[in-house]
């Protein structure tokens, strides 16, 4: 998916690989790309049963950016996420961003939203969280006909 900036120029790039596996939880990921062809880094989900998890790496280290934390125990292999769900992000037991999927009955549709608690976040760190939005949306939250 190419996600466009104002001036209609590509400003960053989301690559899913098909997941395909016997069990439910086998594990997805996306990768996030700037033009032209620069890997910022990927979100990988946890193998987990009863919360989702998903790890933000940093491409141009490896290590660990971010852990993205869903709500707990809401069933097996979280086929059965509330319709309204708050996954935290965070990094070295601060909370970093939150984003959040919601009914507005007064418009009668879904939104997602990202709040970015921490204002020093770079707009690297801001992409990397944007495309795992996009993963969470994909994964728990698009309906598939």
């Amino acid at each position: 998916m190419h996600l466009l900036d104002k001036t209609h120029q590509e400003a960053l790039v989301f690559r899913k690989k098909l997941a395909m596996g016997s069990m439910c939880c086998q594990a997805k990921s996306l990768e996030i790309w700037i033009p032209p062809g620069n890997l910022l880094g990927k979100v990988v989900q946890s193998p987990t049963f009863m919360q989702p998890e998903f790890f933000i790496e940093d491409e141009s280290t490896g290590q660990l950016t971010f852990c993205v934390e869903g709500p707990v125990g809401l069933g097996f292999c979280c086929f059965s996420l509330p319709k309204d769900c708050y996954f935290k992000i965070h990094s070295g037991g601060n909370m970093r961003a939150s984003i959040d999927h919601k009914w507005l009955a007064s418009k009668s549709q879904y939104t997602t939203n990202i709040y970015f608690s921490d204002a020093k976040l770079t707009a690297k760190e801001r992409a990397l969280i944007l495309g795992s939005a996009f993963l969470l949306e994909y994964l728990f939250f698009q309906t598939r006909f």
